[in-house]
């Protein structure tokens, strides 16, 4: 966060903070190093969460052939499973070049996904409106130090945007969430940014660089996925190693662990 964290006078405690060393007194050399000599505050911010995506699946019973998966080739992250004769499927991705979350849905059988979606974040200045998009924003919760007396006023802001991006469901919006029902398949894409510029600048604005991110989406989610796998291979596929293969990696994680 933007600020001096300099400690005014501390120049003055120098010379009794190095004679109490000298004498080996350890203990009081720190405690006036701490009280008189760091900086204020002694530490930078911590890295925060942003918030949650919270999605509500109908209930189901009964659940069969049940996969989890991580693709490091492709950069995607699935779930499937089987429920009441019905394949499901979800499929999540961050794209680099879109700058965006991305999360599809699909279902073997027509008007079988039902989801329930909301935004929470920790932060205590945030709100969730359905604007649109299902829009989350706030401001940092302040900064405490356990070693330090007061706190510091944070002063960087946040926004991020759900948007439904394709659906052949029915979208019923409220005023702090959205249903997308009787869906086959459902594309959810998420952009979130921040007012950070740098180090001394956090002036930017979170709403218009959302705004742009979603705005300039192009294409099909197919081609989403596209673009998104392009890139991750362009970094991840430059080498390979390959150290054989046993029938233990037939078996699943939880087994191996």
């Amino acid at each position: 966060m933007p600020r001096d964290y300099s400690h005014t006078d501390a120049y003055l405690y120098l010379n009794e903070i190095r004679n109490l060393l000298l004498s080996g007194k350890k203990g009081e050399a720190e405690r006036l190093a701490m009280e008189n000599f760091m900086s204020v505050p002694l530490r930078q911010e911590r890295y925060q969460p942003f918030g949650e995506i919270k999605i509500e699946i109908d209930e189901m019973d009964d659940l069969n052939s049940y996969r989890r998966e991580l693709d490091l080739e492709r950069g995607l992250a699935t779930v499937e499973y089987e429920c009441g004769g019905t394949q499901f499927k979800r499929t999540v991705f961050s794209s680099y070049p879109d700058r965006i979350l991305v999360m599809h849905f699909t279902a073997s059988k027509s008007g079988a996904l039902n989801l329930d979606v909301r935004l929470k974040t920790s932060h205590k200045e945030a709100s969730v409106q359905m604007r649109k998009d299902l829009v989350l924003k706030g401001r940092v919760s302040d900064y405490h130090q356990s070693r330090e007396k007061g706190h510091h006023p944070s002063i960087l802001r946040f926004e991020s945007r759900l948007k439904i991006y394709q659906t052949d469901g029915v979208v019923q919006e409220f005023d702090n969430h959205v249903e997308i029902l009787n869906a086959k398949t459902i594309t959810l894409v998420l952009a979130a940014s921040t007012s950070f510029v740098n180090y001394q600048d956090v002036s930017a604005d979170p709403a218009l660089r959302c705004e742009e991110i979603l705005s300039g989406l192009k294409g099909s989610y197919e081609d989403l996925l596209k673009r998104h796998i392009s890139d991750h291979r362009s970094l991840f596929s430059r080498m390979s190693i390959d150290l054989g293969l046993t029938a233990a990696a037939e078996r699943p994680t939880d087994e191996r662990a």
